[in-house]
């Protein structure tokens, strides 16, 4: 799963390209998933982790009526993209997710700066990020974080509820099979 720094930013993106009502429901939603203790419940996983997050099963519990759970799908959605497609390599190689989340803390600050965060941004989850400074990241490369976030950010959720909902059956069908490289 992308740190919560990287799902606030991508909820960021979302809110400027695209129409929501209610910001700080999609903000809180889009961070949702990750503070409840019990992830595969949280993130409607077909296989244990966040890597798992399935749309459809999601989208069979739940509407997306409100900004609230656009922002929660968007969580779901990224998590989905980061370790299937984007990302696919962490899971390939199995590498260290101490190392991955050490990568958060590398790249936080830089995302605070670059996607503007506010105090009311940074309140949301206090406590949930953490900053490394003079530290360059070992996986997670700037260039290809903001390119996910444009990415994913681009997508139109109600679009892709149609779309998954047409489907009825594991979403990962939707997306192609390209990815990136290390």
């Amino acid at each position: 799963m992308p740190g919560y720094v990287i799902h606030l930013a991508i909820a960021k993106e979302y809110i400027k390209k695209h129409k929501i009502e209610d910001r700080l429901e999609f903000l809180k939603g889009s961070i949702a998933p990750d503070g409840n203790q019990n992830k595969v419940l949280s993130h409607y996983s077909i296989h244990g982790t966040s890597s798992g997050s399935n749309l459809y099963l999601f989208l069979q519990k739940n509407k997306l009526d409100n900004d609230y759970n656009k922002g929660y799908f968007l969580h779901l959605l990224s998590d989905l993209l980061f370790y299937n497609k984007y990302f696919r390599f962490i899971e390939e190689d199995r590498l260290d997710i101490n190392e991955i989340h050490r990568d958060y803390d590398r790249v936080n600050k830089y995302m605070l700066e670059e996607f503007d965060f506010n105090e009311d941004e940074k309140e949301l989850i206090k406590n949930q990020y953490w900053i490394v400074e003079n530290e360059e990241p070992v996986y997670l490369k700037i260039d290809k974080i903001n390119e996910f976030i444009d990415i994913v950010s681009n997508y139109d959720i109600d679009v892709l509820e149609k779309e998954v909902l047409n489907l009825k059956k594991d979403f990962i069908q939707i997306f192609d099979t390209t990815y990136y490289e290390k």
